[in-house]
């Protein structure tokens, strides 16, 4: 039981770190970012456009 425990934990903490790597070196933020200046994510070229 004691073994059971500290698996799922071990499991746990590689999952949370496998999911925050994922966000943090994906284009996520700066995406995210874009969009909420009101901007257009180009995905061809990895960055933000403005419309004037």
């Amino acid at each position: 039981m004691k073994y059971l425990k500290y698996l799922l934990l071990s499991l746990t903490i590689v999952i949370l770190i496998v999911f925050i790597k994922y966000f943090f070196s994906s284009d996520y933020f700066k995406i995210d970012k874009c969009l909420d200046n009101g901007g257009k994510w180009n995905h061809e070229d990895s960055f933000c456009q403005f419309e004037e």
